[in-house]
């Protein structure tokens, strides 16, 4: 039971594909600045970790960044799967132009899901926290690393949390691309959970507008 259980909340999750991941470094966009960034990822459950079998499904997503601050960019995102994610990154450490930078980046993302309960569309709600420390290699090569933290919020009260960590690598100057992964731990409440959550993927963040 447990384990149909389980199969239902990573196929809702698969079938959606949540954005899970972040493709960023810890460095903001700067005051006044409009980024684009055209994604796509894939996402794949292994029910353990000696497991051959996998469920696996692509997806991609659009996302806007604009500069409040040097310190402080918005971002909202929209997925194929019609999820919007709403979100802000929060530079606390360095800068743009710093060997190190530490940022914060919460968001909320919500979605309709096609799985019907009880006649009615599954609504699900995330809430997401990564916490990303970037590292710079050189002007055209950024490392980032941090844990993140995703709430899932289902109607039948089958919440998930999603602990994992997430890395990748920022390359350009001008147009920046991303390459990253993050692999998470699901665990639902009111039942018990095996398996790991892993989703990879690459962006291209190219500048709209430059103050």
């Amino acid at each position: 039971m447990n384990r149909l259980i389980l199969f239902l909340l990573m196929s809702m999750l698969l079938g959606s594909c949540a954005q899970l991941t972040p493709f960023h470094s810890a460095r903001t966009e700067g005051a006044g600045n409009l980024t684009a960034s055209p994604a796509i990822d894939g996402t794949v459950f292994i029910p353990s970790v000696n497991s051959t079998s996998f469920q696996g499904l692509p997806g991609g997503r659009v996302e806007l960044a604009y500069g409040i601050t040097n310190k402080i960019d918005i971002l909202t995102s929209l997925y194929t799967s019609g999820s919007i994610m709403g979100s802000m990154k929060f530079q606390f450490l360095g800068d743009n132009e710093s060997n190190i930078a530490g940022a914060v980046m919460p968001g909320y993302e919500y979605q309709s899901s096609v799985i019907v309960v009880n006649s009615d569309p599954e609504t699900i709600h995330r809430i997401h926290v990564p916490l990303i420390f970037s590292i710079r290699a050189n002007e055209k090569t950024d490392f980032y690393i941090g844990p993140k933290f995703t709430y899932q919020i289902d109607k039948d009260d089958n919440n998930t949390i999603y602990s994992g960590i997430v890395g990748g690598v920022e390359l350009g100057t001008r147009i920046k691309y991303n390459i990253g992964l993050g692999a998470y731990l699901p665990k639902t409440q009111n039942t018990s959970t095996e398996g790991y959550l892993v989703q990879f993927g690459g962006s291209m963040r190219i500048p709209l507008f430059r103050k």
